[in-house]
């Protein structure tokens, strides 16, 4: 489940993408630890998620946070114009808060049908990397986090009929984490590669 642990079904793994392998073959594999992953010199990294829809891509639009990127979707065929705010840390109002050392993180996002007929769209659209280009898991139980309104649907259709779709992904980070060096992508089905990348 519109590239922000420990609470999803997917099997773990590293994404790196080929045009950045080099900066990353001299690093060991990064291994599990309790709320985190143990990465280079010893620092926290996000628990890694490897079934993604949005992997770093050396060819996609990046912009910072706030900014609206184009995107021309495969299936179906469309243009929508997308928009990731400002990411902000919430607090958990449930009885299943992240892990100790883990907070959660909100990307608000707005999708726009320029043209086509429709385009229906996911959180398994989006995911986030963090600085030493791992991905993050999202979180498992959205609703626990902030009220069902402010999320992005499962399924969140734009049309003709009603051309603006809006809602928040979440994802855990560890806690004090530079949100500002995370980088939250998009993809749209057609392949694995993200078409847009917001970032700092």
């Amino acid at each position: 489940m519109i590239a922000l642990a420990g609470c999803s079904t997917r099997a773990p793994g590293v994404v790196v993408p080929p045009s950045r392998a080099a900066t990353s073959s001299s690093q060991p594999i990064p291994t599990v630890s309790e709320g985190g992953v143990a990465g280079p010199a010893g620092t926290v990294t996000c628990p890694f998620d490897a079934d993604l829809s949005a992997v770093l891509n050396p060819k996609a639009q990046v912009v910072s946070f706030g900014r609206t990127v184009s995107v021309l979707t495969a299936y179906p065929a469309a243009k929508v114009q997308i928009t990731v705010g400002t990411p902000r840390i919430v607090s958990s109002q449930s009885e299943n808060p992240p892990p100790d050392g883990m907070q959660y993180v909100a990307f608000p996002t707005l999708t726009h049908l320029v043209s086509g007929a429709s385009y229906g769209q996911s959180d398994d659209n989006f995911a986030l990397y963090d600085p030493h280009r791992i991905s993050c898991q999202q979180a498992s139980d959205f609703d626990d986090v902030l009220p069902a309104g402010q999320l992005l649907a499962s399924t969140a259709t734009v049309s003709t009929a009603h051309r603006d779709a809006r809602g928040s992904v979440i994802y855990e980070t560890p806690s004090g984490a530079d949100l500002t060096s995370y980088t939250l992508t998009f993809g749209d089905d057609s392949d694995e590669l993200a078409k847009a990348e917001w970032t700092r």
